[in-house]
């Protein structure tokens, strides 16, 4: 399934975003699918970790969603480190 840039589902009803994530991602503006999906997948793997990339395939039309049950061993960061560096990276686009 592809989405539209133009889709106003929230993002929160994305398979493989979870309150944490949604939550970070409202905090930049982003509250829908269509928003997400103008985000560059570099810059979300920079935020989120390489789980991520799953999602943004999905929403692009490239992969099916699947649940992970293997735990992650990505660099946990706060939500504070998450803030900061999402809007470093903002301000580079």
């Amino acid at each position: 399934m592809s989405f539209s840039t133009h889709s106003t589902v929230p993002i929160e009803l994305l398979p493989g975003i979870g309150r944490r994530t949604a939550r970070v991602l409202r905090s930049l503006g982003i509250a829908t699918i269509g928003q997400f999906k103008q985000l560059p997948e570099r810059v979300l793997i920079e935020l989120f970790g390489p789980s991520i990339r799953l999602v943004h395939s999905y929403v692009h039309g490239q992969a099916v969603p699947t649940v992970n049950t293997e735990p992650t061993t990505t660099l946990r960061r706060s939500l504070t480190q998450r803030l900061r560096l999402a809007s470093q990276m903002m301000a580079l686009l």
